[in-house]
């Protein structure tokens, strides 16, 4: 849980975005049983949460506020310096998540709105 709140205070989460824009939090317990987690995976989920939350942020700004926009976009491309994709993406994850950002770019939001569709909790 430590690791959780440490990978939280080092990134910020879009204007407006509440605490539930972190996604699915770490369950404590299953049951009668604690939950123990392996190093990193706290970051990884809260990398992953913080990813979706500003690709929400720039789909639900495409057109709309083009500052808003451009940071959104801005911090999204941040990800690739991030551990989780540093070191715990797989090759076609590090793809994926390439193609998606090079779409971006030009203007379609098709793979980042089937990113979030997909893989980011309401």
């Amino acid at each position: 849980m430590a690791e959780y709140q440490e990978a939280q205070a080092q990134l910020t989460l879009p204007p407006g975005a509440g605490a539930d824009a972190w996604g699915r939090p770490l369950d404590k317990n299953v049951g009668a049983e604690s939950v123990l987690y392996e190093p990193g995976a706290a970051t990884t989920r809260v990398q992953m949460g913080w990813l979706c939350a500003w690709e929400r942020e720039w789909l639900g700004t495409r057109g709309v506020d083009a500052t808003r926009e451009a940071e959104a976009l801005k911090q999204i491309e941040r990800f690739k310096d991030f551990v989780t994709y540093q070191q715990r993406f797989d090759e076609n994850s590090r793809l994926f998540y390439d193609n998606r950002v090079a779409a971006a770019k030009l203007g379609d939001p098709s793979k980042i709105q089937e990113h979030v569709d997909l893989n980011c909790a309401p």
